[in-house]
């Protein structure tokens, strides 16, 4: 399980580009967009940084709206195969495998049959979010926490969360369904100024909005359907700290 990295090529570490050298076989997730193409972040980071030309490259769809079980068990017998044949497997996904990611899930079927799975490690969004910022993210007895932003918003955790910052700091991840009502709620409670979003960090379309300007960019969002898609909100980090 390759960790790819927030997004630029040169993000990448070493031992994950050494570690995909040696791999023939290469799984990689892709979403598909209305108009039928495909697309990898993961993948597109690996490109600039190895040549891919004599990789066995696999694409898995994964979706947001459905159920992948189906996805993870045609991945799961075709990744058997070839470790049965002796090849060795990767399965890149941008970011840390071990942060919201769909490599744990991948790597639980896999070593259930007896193969060792191994972890390589890829610098987080949300660390890469905050150099992007200029932004420290927790000092000496500062308290870090990672939050999904979709899931505490809807049961109304992420109110209390964000009511009570204290002496750490929160970042709020996964904001795909409810970014701009996220954003608006820490308008309301008047925290803003201690807020920072960034989109698509270390990407070309890299993109910081600060607090002062949160209501403006979340009433965009909500007015102009046309910007779930340029406003990045799957790779959108918000940095809250107290």
């Amino acid at each position: 399980m390759v960790g790819t990295g927030p997004g630029a090529s040169d993000l990448m570490t070493l031992k994950a580009v050494k570690t995909l050298q040696k791999c023939p076989v290469i799984f990689y997730p892709v979403t598909q967009s209305k108009s039928g193409q495909q697309k990898s972040r993961a993948l597109e980071t690996v490109k600039g940084a190895l040549d891919l030309s004599k990789k066995i490259l696999l694409p898995l769809e994964f979706s947001m709206r459905k159920n992948d079980s189906l996805v993870y068990e045609d991945a799961k017998e075709k990744c058997l195969a070839f470790l049965r044949e002796g090849k060795d497997c990767a399965f890149v996904t941008i970011g840390d495998p071990t942060v919201f990611s769909t490599a744990g899930k991948f790597a639980s079927m896999i070593s259930a049959f007896g193969f060792e799975v191994k972890f390589i490690a890829g610098i987080p969004s949300f660390c890469q979010a905050a150099a992007s910022a200029s932004s420290v993210l927790c000092q000496d007895g500062e308290d870090l926490r990672v939050i999904c932003g979709d899931e505490w918003f809807s049961d109304g955790r992420l109110k209390d969360e964000l009511s009570s910052l204290g002496g750490g700091t929160k970042v709020i991840m996964k904001m795909n369904k409810s970014l701009a009502k996220i954003l608006l709620l820490v308008v309301q409670l008047g925290i803003q100024e201690k807020c920072i979003l960034v989109q698509n960090a270390s990407m070309e379309d890299e993109r910081i909005i600060y607090g002062k300007d949160f209501a403006t960019f979340a009433e965009g969002l909500l007015a102009e359907e046309t910007c779930v898609k340029k406003s990045g909100r799957y790779f959108s980090i918000l940095i809250c700290r107290g």
